[in-house]
Formats: structure tokens, sequence, C-alpha cells
């Protein structure tokens, strides 16, 4: 739990390996005015594993509805490959969750580090402060 802000460090600040993992632990620690990050990351891996259940089990039961192991059966020859086919497809359900998951949880993973850098660091009043500074400097 406590690296699980690091490929958003790493993307974002472009840093290398144990960097981007001390500063995901750095971004989770708690502070004096902020709480920490790691019940949050906590509560969001409940609910993705709530989530992927939920799917996996959803398409489970569409393939189960669809019944393509038997049609693949009767549509594939009798050899060893039909076998792999047959246990790859019946894989699928979990993949296809496992795929739709891993966007999300990123994207969340992301904001969540966009907002400790807002809460740890005051990241909103240095672009703010930054714009002002490049605002005053421009020809109006």
């Amino acid at each position: 739990m406590r690296y699980a802000l690091a490929p958003a460090a790493a993307l974002i600040e472009g840093r290398h390996g144990k960097a981007s993992l001390a500063r995901s632990r750095e971004l989770l620690q708690a502070r004096d005015h902020v709480s920490g990050g790691e019940f949050t990351v906590l509560w969001a891996m409940i609910s993705y594993a709530f989530v992927g259940l939920l799917l996996w089990g959803g398409f489970s039961a569409l393939f189960g509805i669809i019944d393509l192991n038997s049609l693949l059966s009767r549509w594939l020859p009798v050899s060893a490959w039909t076998v792999v086919v047959q246990e790859a497809v019946r894989g699928l359900p979990f993949f296809l969750a496992i795929y739709l998951m891993l966007p999300v949880w990123a994207a969340h993973m992301t904001l969540l580090y966009f907002d400790r850098r807002v809460r740890v660091e005051a990241l909103d009043i240095y672009v703010l402060t930054e714009d002002l500074s490049h605002a005053g400097r421009r020809k109006v």
C-alpha cells in the first residue's frame, strides 16, 4: 500500500526505481495537518477487488449463457490445441475483468497522487503563484 503512488510519481515526476518508491512513501505519510493516505489506498483496493469480482462473475455468467466451450468443441477438430483454446476461453472472463480494472485503478491512483501533493505540499498554491508571476511578465 505504501507504494501505490510509485507509478504516478515515476511518470509525472520522471523518477526511477527506488526514488519513485520513496516518493510514494513520502506522499502517503501522515503529517502534522494531513492524515496518512494508506487508509484511502486500502479502501480503494477493497472497492476495486469487489468490482473486479462482480465483473469476473458477470463475464463468466455471460460466457456460460453463450456456452462458448461447447461451440468451440464443435467447431474445432479434436487435437491438443482444442484443449488449449478451450482453457484460454475459460480464463477470458478473468482477464477481461483485470484489463477493465487496471486503467480505472491507474486513473484513481493518479488522482490520489495529485490530491496528496495538494494536501501535503500545497501544490495548488505553488501553481497559482507560478501563474501569477508569469502573468505579471506578459504584456497585455
